[in-house]
């Protein structure tokens, strides 16, 4: 549980050891397994586990979850769908089957999966707010608004959804009320990259590209590997060539 997998195997294998046909023996080695990386191990594992119990779907989604983290998105999408005929109301399953859905370019599906989700559990922050990013990405801003608005009117202070409200409310032209919602998220986390991101984006627009590339490189200093800072490097090499354009063209004094 504190994420020392590395650790926790031995215990976990003597534990094995004793009780080879334990379900929940073998699901805790699996587990000690795939965290200190040894997946092929770990499914191993999970396989005894769910020819031991083959209606268990929560076997089978860490089945998906060991496929999932090492790139087999069809045997994690398999094992997912299992899961969710066993149990229709997994609510976390169709969220990691939506995920893998929407990657590869199944949108209805994905969104139909993460819709049923939160029919399951209303409250699940991750299922509202992939199913608003699915739904902006598809340029259905009001549904996507709708959502983001009823989560924030649950849980204010979420980060996260606030700055995926002012994308939501960038992508539909309202720049202003964008604004707001990025410097709110800002006002609590100076380091937000998202909202960082996107006050560079409204700073381009208005030709303040050095506000602007400043706003870019946090981003990159704060999460270099994230998607936030792969725009943002994309962005500054375009902003820093119109501020070479316009600077060219400003008469000389």
């Amino acid at each position: 549980m504190l994420g020392r997998g590395g650790e926790a195997r031995p215990v976990a294998e003597d534990l094995l050891t004793a009780s080879p046909t334990d379900v929940e023996m073998l699901i805790l080695a699996a587990t000690a397994r795939a965290d200190g990386g040894d997946p092929a191990a770990a499914l191993e594992a999970l396989e005894r586990a769910r020819q031991a119990a083959p209606a268990r779907g929560d076997v089978l989604k860490q089945i998906g979850d060991v496929a999932r983290s090492i790139g087999d998105f069809e045997s994690a999408m398999e094992s997912y769908r299992h899961a969710v005929t066993l149990d229709p109301d997994f609510a976390v399953v169709r969220y990691h089957l939506a995920t893998i859905l929407e990657m590869k370019g199944f949108n209805v599906e994905a969104e139909r999966e993460l819709s049923l989700a939160l029919d399951s559990v209303p409250t699940y922050t991750e299922a509202a707010l992939a199913l608003a990013s699915l739904r902006r990405r598809l340029q259905r801003h009001p549904e996507s608004l709708g959502l983001l608005v009823e989560l924030l009117q649950r849980d204010p202070y979420n980060l996260d959804a606030l700055t995926s409200l002012g994308e939501t409310l960038f992508e539909s032209g309202r720049r202003q009320d964008a604004s707001v919602a990025f410097s709110r998220v800002l006002r609590f986390d100076p380091e937000h990259v998202g909202a960082l991101y996107f006050e560079g984006v409204l700073a381009a627009e208005q030709h303040r590209y050095r506000e602007a590339i400043e706003r870019w490189r946090r981003v990159v200093d704060l999460e270099p590997a994230s998607e936030y800072a792969r725009r943002a490097r994309r962005d500054t090499r375009t902003a820093a060539d119109l501020q070479r354009i316009f600077a060219a063209r400003e008469p000389a004094a």
